[in-house]
């Protein structure tokens, strides 16, 4: 098997996982159950790599299992930028005018209270509003934008990427 069919084995358990919880309750019990059966497998039939590759596909319908029934608080937040933010929120609205600067500011850092009430009724209305939401889909974007931007000044692609992490 490639890396590929694993990595697809293992996010259709995944989903599977959490597919099962969206009908079922689960019992507390079944996640123990399903790490100590990955365990043993890969314990018992190491050598075997299908046999392991079966293993942590369970291991990871449990945490699908476990992630379905107990949703997690959005985790991402831009808690990091601290002072930063309300710095880069008004370098957005001083080198920018509306609307775009406040849709930019939240894009970027997530304040949405500058955006008119016209301009939000715009982005309901075509389904868009959800970019002014941080969220990591936007931030993946970004970071791609800075790839292809590296690419573009002529950055290798090693380069291109820590340049997108930083």
């Amino acid at each position: 098997m490639s890396y590929s069919q694993i990595l697809l084995g293992l996010s259709v358990a995944f989903i599977v996982g959490i597919f099962i919880t969206s009908f079922l309750v689960v019992p507390a019990w079944l996640f123990l159950e399903l790490f100590l059966l990955a365990l043993l497998y890969v314990l018992i039939f190491r050598k075997e790599k299908a046999i392991v590759i079966f293993s942590l596909c369970l291991l990871v319908l449990g945490l699908g299992l476990y992630r379905g029934q107990h949703p997690a608080t959005p985790s991402f937040s831009l808690q990091f930028l601290g002072p930063w933010q309300a710095k880069l929120a008004n370098q957005i609205n001083q080198n920018l005018s509306q609307p775009a600067s406040s849709i930019l500011a939240g894009i970027l850092v997530g304040q949405q209270g500058q955006i008119d009430y016209q301009w939000k009724q715009k982005l309901n209305i075509t389904g868009t509003r959800h970019i002014t939401a941080v969220s990591g889909t936007n931030v993946l974007l970004l970071a791609e934008m800075l790839v292809i931007l590296g690419f573009a000044i002529g950055l290798w692609l090693r380069q291109a990427l820590w340049v997108s992490l930083i």
